[in-house]
């Protein structure tokens, strides 16, 4: 019986004319954060060691490249700060200096947010921390209203150019009957109004 209700819900559902998008539920576990990269907006303290004229704040433009003396525009979007500090290195060993020692310090993670939407009493951008999750995220847009229905919140997720989306029982999370849902810079989680 609950079978033959099951395929007729099936059936009706693949009539439906709409493309239907997937949600993809998600188990979490303790996974290695994902790798920090640059991008536009991101302020950086660049210094050369030795070389005071040389060393400076520079901000990622929104070519994703900054302006450094001598070297003038380097493309550090994309870039984990180890690999900024690798590619400004050379630059300046190329042609400037002898065994430059160059440090990269991230002073604004500008081009790293989440967005948190729907029902919740702050919706907007917040910034992304490591380790962020979507708990930590819907408390720093002050927590869901009254209307929310949490255990249907989905987080929207674009991973080279591929949308995905995860549904996160937000509910059942905060009373530890779910494991929390670790979040990437750009994520939108939203979190919808109950049915009733």
């Amino acid at each position: 019986m609950t079978f033959q209700v099951l395929a007729c819900g099936l059936l009706l559902g693949c009539a439906h004319s709409e493309p239907v998008t997937p949600v993809v539920t998600v188990q979490v576990t303790n996974a290695e954060a994902p790798v920090t990269m640059l991008g536009a907006g991101d302020v950086l303290e660049i210094r050369i060691y030795n070389e005071p004229e040389l060393s400076g704040i520079h901000q990622i433009g929104s070519d994703g490249s900054v302006r450094l003396p001598l070297l003038g525009p380097i493309i550090l979007q994309g870039l984990s700060p180890e690999d900024a500090t690798e590619k400004i290195t050379a630059g300046y060993n190329s042609e400037f200096l002898q065994n430059a020692q160059v440090s990269v310090f991230v002073k604004e993670f500008n081009s790293r947010k989440v967005y948190v939407l729907g029902q919740v009493k702050n919706p907007g951008p917040y910034p992304f921390d490591d380790k962020m999750t979507i708990i930590a995220a819907i408390a720093k847009a002050g927590g869901t209203t009254r209307l929310a229905d949490p255990n249907r919140t989905v987080v929207t997720r674009d991973q080279e150019g591929n949308q995905t989306r995860l549904n996160a029982m937000v509910g059942d999370i905060g009373k530890g009957e779910a494991p929390d849902l670790s979040l990437m810079p750009g994520d939108i989680v939203f979190v919808p109004e109950s049915l009733f």
